[in-house]
């Protein structure tokens, strides 16, 4: 009895081992037998509820790209291909390549600034530093393009920082994509600066550890002190999660950001997608305002130069009606030819010869008026731009434009502090607006 007894436990401890071994092979050891499927072309939320059904684990990462936006640009793992359930799946979304809305940026530090414009997509081409003693060193005072207004991705952005007046505070910004991270640090510090914030993404392009990209970017002039943020990869990335640091240190230590909520990151993710959704219709519908006011304007326009030109036509029919009645009283007096000697017969004669020469200059002046003005006509250049806060009276501004008909100056006089230039310039063919402040240039565009 006391050997079937021992048979019996032994048996339930294999039974037992076999059926844990069972349930860690099948939660940690999935086989790769679930296909992915295809999901590009698809909307994000649509894509995601896919991924979702198929057992996989979606994340987004936004980018900029010519498809519509909110869509599904391309996939991490290949559509048909075979992954085990539970495999981590991102989905590059099209942000796309509409126009966007440029932030009003000035008093803000240089380097919030330039991350701000980093996140929709836009470039900071140039710094200019200025001295100024309203602004805190390192305080944008001015930006251009200005805002309110709409640009693309390719616009290059040029900003106009305060600046104490020592240029031995201003620093390069060192170049650490691509570096590790423990040398991108050295290299910001050893160039007078401090680390900021920095963020972890999953990335193909840049080795484990490596700095993906940076803010400030390269070679921009900033103030000693200035925080550089950098973007490190991380197969350990979530969706654009990012992680902070405390005071700058050479061991400081990383916190990361942990998500053990996913349903929560979803509906977050949701809200998000919504609120910019709820952007963008507003924004789709602010244009479309614009463009009906527009075309409001112009139907003004256009009826104002009809009714000019009905109104002209009435007074040359008027005045032909005059002539006409004049010239019938002409015939109606009698003729005394014969009591004006010869020599005054010629003379009167002679006189309407004389009139109509003399008309045909004037004629001649009002064609070339006429082909003056068609010259310009539809195509206006519209120039915005505000001036950055100036001390003093003595600095001057012009306004130059240069188009097929030659070079002409628009503007040129004394700059007042914040002032907000607004100008509409009629051009042939393609023109060139550049503005100087101080003799030197702060501002161009080219118009077609």
């Amino acid at each position: 009895m006391e050997k079937f007894r021992g048979f019996i436990s032994v048996f339930c401890v294999i039974v037992i081992l076999i059926a844990g071994f069972l349930m860690v092979k099948s939660i940690f050891y999935s086989d790769a037998n679930t296909v992915v499927p295809d999901v590009v072309g698809m909307k994000s939320q649509e894509a995601v509820t896919a991924m979702k059904d198929a057992g996989f684990l979606p994340f987004i990462d936004r980018v900029v790209a010519s498809a519509a936006p909110d869509t599904v640009v391309s996939q991490s793992f290949e559509a048909g291909k075979k992954q085990a359930k539970g495999a981590t799946i991102y989905l590059r979304v099209s942000k796309g390549d509409s126009a966007i809305e440029i932030p009003d940026v000035t008093g803000m530090p240089l380097t919030e600034a330039t991350k701000k414009f980093e996140e929709l997509g836009l470039t900071v081409d140039r710094v200019k530093n200025v001295k100024n003693k309203e602004y805190a060193p390192g305080t944008v005072i001015a930006q251009n393009p200005s805002s309110p207004q709409t640009v693309d991705t390719s616009t290059k952005i040029i900003l106009m920082v305060s600046s104490n007046g020592d240029e031995t505070d201003l620093v390069n910004v060192p170049n650490v994509v691509g570096k590790s991270q423990e040398e991108a640090t050295n290299l910001i510090e050893a160039a007078g600066l401090k680390l900021g914030e920095i963020k972890l993404k999953n990335s193909t392009e840049v080795a484990e550890g490596c700095v993906v990209s940076q803010t400030p970017n390269f070679d921009l002039s900033v103030s000693s002190g200035t925080a550089v943020s950098i973007t490190v990869s991380s197969s350990e990335a979530l969706d654009d999660l990012s992680i902070e640091t405390e005071e700058p240190k050479k061991t400081a230590p990383i916190k990361r950001v942990v998500v053990e909520n996913r349903e929560e990151l979803d509906r977050e993710a949701a809200n998000e997608n919504a609120i910019k959704a709820k952007k963008a219709e507003q924004k789709k519908q602010k244009l479309a305002e614009q463009k009906k006011q527009s075309t409001q304007q112009a139907k003004k326009q256009q009826d104002a130069l009809a009714k000019k030109k009905q109104t002209a036509q009435k007074q040359q029919e008027a005045k032909k009606k005059q002539e006409a009645v004049k010239a019938q009283e002409a015939k109606k007096k009698p003729e005394q030819v014969t009591q004006k000697p010869k020599t005054e017969q010629k003379q009167a004669a002679a006189e309407p010869q004389v009139k109509q020469t003399s008309e045909k200059p004037k004629a001649t002046e009002q064609t070339k008026v006429a082909s003056n003005q068609s010259q310009y006509a539809g195509k206006i250049a519209k120039i915005r731009y505000q001036t950055p806060p100036i001390t003093g009276n003595n600095m001057s501004l012009k306004i130059v434009m240069q188009d097929d008909n030659g070079t002409k100056v628009l503007r040129d006089g004394i700059a007042r502090s914040l002032e907000y230039i607004s100008l509409n310039a009629r051009y042939k063919g393609t023109a060139k607006i550049t503005i100087y402040l101080g003799g030197e240039e702060v501002w161009h565009d080219k118009y077609n």
